[in-house]
């Protein structure tokens, strides 16, 4: 959910305008596609459109959000990634809100490093329409 405000509604999204697969092993997961509208957009972090190709998405955008945590982060955790490549599909996150968010939450520590991974993930999401 993205509001204004802070988001305090936790319940279940029936009528999804975005899904975003995190893990590219549950692309073929039945429940990925529960409730999709036919305009319904997919973010996938995955290497390839192919690997993608099970959702028959009209709107689909891919990043390699793994590979990018693994040489920045050097570790498989990939959520700033997916959250740059949203920002950049959507257009409904600026950067520079981006950016705050994740150094206002993040430790100190590893904000700057997931702030480049997000960074990065916005600039090198690749957007298909059929």
């Amino acid at each position: 959910r993205i509001g204004e405000g802070e988001v305090t509604d936790r319940s279940f999204i029936y009528s999804p305008d975005y899904v975003l697969i995190f893990d590219p092993k549950l692309i073929t997961h039945p429940s990925v596609k529960v409730g999709v509208k036919e305009d319904t957009c997919f973010l996938v972090n995955a290497k390839s459109k192919e690997e993608a190709a099970p959702l028959g998405a009209k709107r689909l955008a891919l990043v390699d959000a793994l590979n990018i945590a693994m040489e920045l982060l050097g570790a498989p955790i990939v959520n700033t990634a997916m959250c740059g490549a949203f920002a950049a599909f959507s257009k409904l996150i600026g950067v520079e809100a981006l950016e705050a968010a994740i150094m206002e939450v993040l430790p100190s520590k590893i904000a700057p490093r997931n702030v480049e991974a997000a960074l990065r993930a916005y600039k090198e999401v690749e957007v298909w329409t059929s």
